[in-house]
């Protein structure tokens, strides 16, 4: 049996919490996702950008929406408060901040971990690789925490510069993702990310973060583009009034994470 790593940073473009406020900038960023190996469209997303909010929106090919998920920046950019909702099978799944601790969430179950180092959570992924990009572009490996909801815990994880994939266009710098220990590096496989010259995520590839229509795991590759910024609207799906995910107010760290 294959023990698979859900990590996704679907992200990217580094995403989930609130909602846009009525009146703010919205930045608006589209993916569609291809399973691996058929190649077939199995989803697409749209992430709204406004302030320190984000939300997705994933629809499935014909249109339907079949999950969402909200993003709260404002405690940390690499750890966010965050949920997510499968709309088909009404799982649900997050993470926030409690004072020095992030409580990972799955369904009615939840544990508080205290990050070992630097804690990296969903979509806080494309913050955390925009901050070290520095490092990361002269070739130093980047080692983090990376928190894993399904398990409710966190895995060691490392990035580092890689070769580019043959075949792509406008990419500029090409990453690695696999975990730090080399026994669950054998099980999973790494995750791909491609970024162009204006450190903007364009391509994807790796673990969903949402299963297929059954619930099961999938691969995908994901291409992104992006619209110019739109001012005074707000998403569709998402709620008028901006509220952080689960609707709680929550104790931020002492310090970004």
């Amino acid at each position: 049996m294959i023990y698979r790593i859900p990590v996704c940073v679907s992200l990217l473009a580094g995403l989930v919490l609130l909602a846009p406020m009525r009146g703010h900038c919205v930045n608006t960023v589209e993916g569609i996702a291809r399973s691996l190996p058929a190649g077939e469209e199995v989803y697409t997303e749209t992430h709204e950008f406004s302030g320190n909010g984000h939300h997705i929106s994933y629809r499935d090919p014909a249109g339907a929406l079949i999950a969402e998920k909200r993003l709260d920046y404002s405690c940390s950019e690499s750890a966010p408060d965050w949920e997510q909702h499968d709309l088909r099978s009404g799982k649900r799944e997050g993470g926030h901040w409690s004072g020095e601790t992030y409580v990972l969430q799955r369904d009615d179950r939840s544990n508080s971990i205290t990050p070992d180092g630097t804690l990296v959570a969903s979509s806080g992924f494309d913050k955390f690789v925009r901050r070290n990009w520095e490092k990361l572009t002269s070739g130093t490996q980047v080692g983090f925490e990376f928190a894993l909801p399904a398990r409710l815990t966190t895995i060691g994880m490392r990035i580092s510069k890689t070769s580019a994939l043959p075949g792509e266009q406008g990419i500029s710098e090409w990453f690695r993702v696999e975990p730090s220990s080399p026994l669950f590096r054998m099980l999973a496989g790494a995750i791909v990310l491609g970024y162009d010259e204006e450190r903007q995520l364009q391509f994807y590839r790796g673990p969903s973060n949402i299963g297929d229509a059954k619930g099961g795991d999938l691969d995908v590759e994901i291409r992104y583009r992006r619209s110019p910024a739109t001012a005074g609207l707000a998403p569709v799906d998402a709620p008028q009034e901006p509220q952080q995910p689960g609707g709680k107010n929550h104790q931020c760290p002492r310090s970004d994470a």
